[in-house]
């Protein structure tokens, strides 16, 4: 509140909130509600503290700035005093959050250069494929990495604790001398990262050696910067259901052809019974003499009527009103 300030700057007023809590990191936004708006400093802490709003620090001072009626506070206006009648909140970043985005094993190189349930054949690239099917939240691989297992263990310890800040480092990109901009790696302590052709190799026999997986942890939620169980379960739920149309619609195809080769194995076995053959269509084989009789109009006997019939019906047609 801003009678509760006194004399004291609002710089003076954040500068003390930070001393006095060391989970506030640098000071992201402030702003000041005032009049009918007063109420809304309160609901902006709890949204925020609660993750019911949240996005990158532009997104959401765009959000309260537009909907809670209140105004940013900034440059010479945080040397000055506090207004009566108004509310201010003040947006941290949070000193004690943790990034989960990743999921970290450390693997003994005697473990992994077994034949794990028969379909790693002791490769490194591929026991890291395997983890991803007995661990659920296991995503796509981000790094592979070797070195002594003391380092392996440290390294898996603090990506899953989320202490990224140690492990995460901005690289330049650049073309020739010219720097267009930065690249996010990881980099472990001790530990070689390995390339996309050292991963196709067998793991090695030697106790002292581990390797380290780190994969994406598909329990992490980025838009929210938290893990989200139920965000979880929904995707897994569709990747379940899209599974399932794939097989649906794979087993109608094979239904068809199944009932399409049936009608026609069928169809063949009536011919059988009746001693008939089934039927063809004329082809370029077709008798020349009787083509040439056709287009000059004169009659062509339809070798499969009967004489009898021939002689009381006296049947002729020109061969394009004949179906054979």
């Amino acid at each position: 509140m801003g009678e509760a300030l006194g004399q004291q700057t609002l710089k003076d007023y954040v500068d003390g909130l930070k001393a006095g809590n060391p989970m506030l990191g640098d000071l992201q936004f402030m702003g000041s509600c005032c009049g009918d708006y007063a109420g809304s400093a309160q609901d902006i802490q709890s949204s925020i503290n609660t993750n019911e709003l949240y996005g990158k620090t532009e997104e959401v001072a765009g959000t309260v700035f537009k909907d809670f009626g209140c105004t940013p506070v900034v440059g010479d206006s945080m040397m000055g005093n506090a207004t009566a009648g108004c509310n201010y909140f003040s947006v941290f970043e949070n000193g004690a959050h943790s990034d989960h985005e990743y999921a970290a094993n450390c693997v003994p190189a005697t473990t992994c250069k077994e034949n794990v349930v028969g379909m790693t054949q002791g490769m490194i690239a591929l026991y890291g494929v395997v983890m991803q099917i007995l661990q659920q939240n296991l995503g796509s691989l981000a790094w592979i990495g070797e070195g002594d297992m003391a380092s392996c263990y440290e390294g898996m310890n603090k990506a899953n604790m989320g202490s990224l800040d140690d492990i995460i480092a901005h690289k330049p990109i650049k073309i020739g001398p010219i720097q267009v901009g930065t690249e996010k790696v990881l980099e472990f302590e001790g530990m070689k990262k390995l390339g996309a052709t050292e991963t196709l190799s067998k793991c090695k026999d030697d106790s002292s050696v581990g390797y380290l997986f780190i994969h994406k942890n598909l329990y992490w939620q980025n838009d929210k910067s938290t893990v989200d169980l139920e965000a979880f379960s929904k995707f897994k739920a569709e990747q379940t259901e899209k599974k399932a149309e794939a097989k649906k619609q794979k087993e109608a195809a094979a239904a068809a052809k199944a009932a399409e080769e049936k009608d026609a194995a069928a169809a063949k076995e009536a011919l059988d019974e009746a001693g008939a053959e089934a039927p063809t269509i004329i082809s370029k084989e077709v008798d020349k003499d009787a083509m040439a009789k056709a287009k000059a109009g004169r009659g062509v006997c339809l070798p499969w009527f009967t004489q009898e019939f021939r002689d009381e019906q006296a049947v002729t047609r020109r061969l394009s009103d004949v179906y054979v």
